[in-house]
């Protein structure tokens, strides 16, 4: 989903979206003061409460695309990132990638329950299904990790084509490749399969790590991967998640006096 094409999706546009964001524009303050105003609070109660306002956040969502689900994964990520971010202004730790994976951990630190009881018998839902199969965490698994997918790998990865010179654009279709290269995402399972899911993978490793590969030849890679899954109705839509985190502290960085980025 861009300004080119909507990729495989039927049932939104671009301006889909765009109505999405707006939508969700002042939910992303409460999220950070949610984190700041909680601060002297135990991280289960900060993350009760945040729990509350994404639910909040969505159904804006839902109001603003005629029940079209177009953020819902953004929505609890962001949330974490930017109560995590309140959480260390409030506390006056200064602001690090290692600080935020470390906070972002502890305010998901209960999401492990939802793990425990899930078995392919019991499972209710997609992501619990695919748990129960092969391990598969998801959105979840993610914010677990603290985001370490974004915050050692994504990020690193995205500073590394801006300082070569390539635009925030194309930096981030290259970011993204990488980012779909390693993570396991649910949204291309549901819509194919695991097996399908590691296939791609070890194909955009290798053009990756192909000796002499320039950017403008995985760009092109990129683009011809962007119609293949078109026609197979796959979509990296957790994969773009985790782009779109990336992008965001990123741009929070750098507008961060230098001492502090």
């Amino acid at each position: 989903m861009d300004r080119s094409n909507n990729g495989s999706h039927k049932d939104m546009d671009i301006f889909t979206f765009e109505a999405s964001a707006v939508s969700l524009n002042n939910y992303f303050e409460k999220f950070a003061l949610c984190g700041i105003f909680n601060s002297h609070e135990p991280f289960s109660r900060i993350f009760a409460r945040l729990r509350s306002l994404g639910i909040q956040a969505e159904e804006a969502m839902f109001r603003a695309t005629g029940n079209v689900n177009t953020h819902k994964g953004l929505i609890f990520s962001l949330a974490i990132m930017n109560c995590s971010l309140g959480y260390l202004y409030a506390r006056s730790v200064p602001y690090s990638a290692a600080a935020l994976l470390d906070i972002n951990r502890k305010l998901v630190q209960d999401v492990i329950e939802d793990f425990k009881t899930v078995t392919l018998e019991s499972a209710r839902t997609n992501g619990q299904r695919l748990y129960a199969l092969y391990g598969l965490k998801g959105a979840r698994g993610e914010a677990l990790s603290g985001y370490a997918t974004v915050l050692k790998t994504a990020l690193p990865r995205l500073k590394e084509y801006m300082d070569k010179g390539l635009g925030l654009n194309d930096a981030g279709v290259l970011t993204l490749l990488s980012i779909i290269a390693y993570c396991g995402d649910t949204n291309m399972v549901n819509r194919s399969s695991f097996q399908r899911m590691k296939e791609i993978q070890a194909d955009i490793r290798r053009r990756l790590e192909t000796p002499g590969q320039t950017d403008r030849e995985l760009l092109a890679y990129a683009l011809e991967l962007d119609q293949s899954f078109i026609k197979e109705n796959l979509s990296p839509g957790g994969s773009a998640d985790l782009l779109a985190l990336t992008y965001f502290i990123y741009l929070y960085e750098n507008r961060l006096p230098t001492e502090h980025a």
